[in-house]
């Protein structure tokens, strides 16, 4: 089961929500992987917090029961998070995000730790929360997320790996060892929900176990040219970088945007098509892992729209922002959590799909409401009453390695809309010095050879001043605090 399938499984499971002047698209592929262990997150409107929308990818190794667990319960656990009903600022909710995952990561582990068996699976976990005046990213592991402005990539997130200076360091103090480029020459990655296994030490904090669920979070005010969020597993970072993906949701987006930046049915759909080819293109080019891609669009101002949809301003990327990373490697999900997700306000528009048969095409059953029309071959078929069925877990999964197996190798949007979101004086040249400032928590981890050196002194920076070379902050889960 370790070696994969004989050929890939190319049906895709999709899923669509929309809310807050945002539309988001979902897609998974099994690949050749011989389980499906990913998950994810599509909420357009969070019941308590309407004005504000939340989605994540869960990429699940060893099974995929800690990734559906998340999905499901993400949500919850935010709601009863200290702070949620209060937070308005960054930093405010940074904390309760922070927070939510500490709090979630315990929660499952004392259902895993029954008396039947002891669930050993986990997963890495990246979410975005987009409040009316900022994005927010949330990561342990190597899932990633990446914001497209104005043509642009800014990351959002850093992979967690073992081979990582600060990564190591906790896991040696914690009595680990990193060989092979894993946590004890078994865990490819250096944080992570679940792995309980690697969170044994009684005497030590959730943040200074060996692996640990405590996330970076970062967050950037919203900006007038902010265009699209791409969330994905590392099936898809390991071959496409973030550059790369955001060019090319980007060219598959310009021709479905409305005249007036509004989200229209063919916009809506457009968004799955796009995310829908993302996941095309990453197993084209050569991924052997599960796939997951979650393209989140920004309801643009008329000015973003015409020149996105002209190829716009700064169609080059952004060189600061630093090239794509490669990641390493994972499996599948079907999640039943996900078509009824706890926490999404009934006021944001949702969509619960389920595709069929195999193949490219993608057919979209919808359970609620009727077709938006269709894009590039994916028909969406109106189903009262579908839902999405769950998938099995395996025990097998390409982050684990050792005795694990595997290889080591009007809606709410009304309230959104009303929020002023910062723009450009007239007549004024597009620069990273005009834009309001990017923040980051939990710290920069500094990854991938190409980029460490221009990172390391990115990380220093911020330390020092609160902010990295972007803007971002950077803030602390261990005192509250940014700096």
């Amino acid at each position: 089961m370790g070696n994969g399938l004989d050929k890939p499984d190319t049906s895709k499971d999709a899923e669509m929500c929309e809310g807050n002047g945002l539309s988001c698209g979902v897609v998974s592929m099994q690949g050749w992987r011989p389980e499906m262990e990913d998950a994810h997150l599509c909420v357009g409107s969070i019941d308590g917090r309407p004005e504000c929308a939340i989605f994540g990818v869960f990429d699940g190794h060893g099974g995929s029961r800690i990734a559906h667990r998340c999905s499901a319960e993400l949500v919850p656990c935010l709601q009863r998070t200290p702070g949620f009903a209060s937070a308005k600022t960054a930093e405010e909710w940074s904390g309760v995000l922070y927070n939510s995952f500490i709090a979630l990561d315990a929660q499952m582990r004392r259902r895993a730790t029954g008396e039947d068996f002891e669930d050993r699976s986990g997963a890495t976990a990246v979410v975005a929360l987009v409040t009316p005046t900022d994005v927010l990213v949330a990561n342990a592991g190597d899932s990633r997320c990446v914001l497209g402005r104005a043509g642009r990539s800014v990351e959002m997130s850093e992979d967690h790996k073992p081979t990582n200076a600060a990564e190591r360091r906790r896991i040696v103090r914690a009595g680990g060892s990193v060989a092979l480029g894993r946590v004890n020459g078994e865990l490819a990655v250096s944080r992570a929900m679940g792995d309980y296994g690697f969170k044994g030490r009684r005497d030590l904090g959730p943040e200074a176990q060996m692996v640990t669920a405590a996330p970076d979070v970062r967050s950037m005010s919203r900006h007038a040219r902010d265009e699209l969020l791409v969330l994905a597993c590392d099936g898809v970072w390991d071959v496409i970088s973030s550059d790369d993906a955001v060019r090319f949701v980007r060219d598959r987006l310009r021709s479905a945007v409305a005249p007036a930046g509004a989200i229209s049915g063919a916009h809506i759909t457009s968004v799955v098509d796009a995310a829908g080819a993302l996941v095309e293109h990453a197993l084209d080019a050569g991924s052997r892992d599960n796939m997951t891609a979650s393209v989140v669009l920004f309801n643009l101002t008329p000015e973003a729209a015409n020149k996105l949809r002209a190829g716009g301003a700064g169609e080059a990327t952004d060189a600061s922002a630093g090239p794509g990373r490669p990641s390493a490697s994972r499996d599948r999900h079907d999640s039943a959590a996900q078509s009824s997700a706890p926490g999404s306000d009934t006021g944001s528009r949702r969509k619960a799909l389920r595709t069929r048969g195999s193949g490219r095409n993608l057919h979209v059953v919808s359970g609620e409401e009727e077709s938006l029309g269709s894009g590039m071959g994916i028909r969406v078929t109106p189903r009262p009453g579908s839902t999405r069925a769950g998938g099995p877990s395996s025990d097998v999964g390409s982050k684990r390695g050792g005795f694990f197996g595997g290889s080591p190798g009007g809606d709410a949007t009304a309230a959104a809309a009303a929020q002023p979101v910062p723009s450009e004086p007239a007549g004024s040249e597009h620069s990273a010095a005009a834009e309001p400032p990017v923040s980051a928590v939990g710290g920069v981890a500094i990854t991938a050879a190409a980029d460490r050196r221009a990172r390391h002194r990115h990380s220093r920076a911020g330390h020092a001043t609160g902010r990295d070379a972007h803007g971002r902050r950077l803030y602390s889960g261990r005192t509250g605090h940014f700096g």
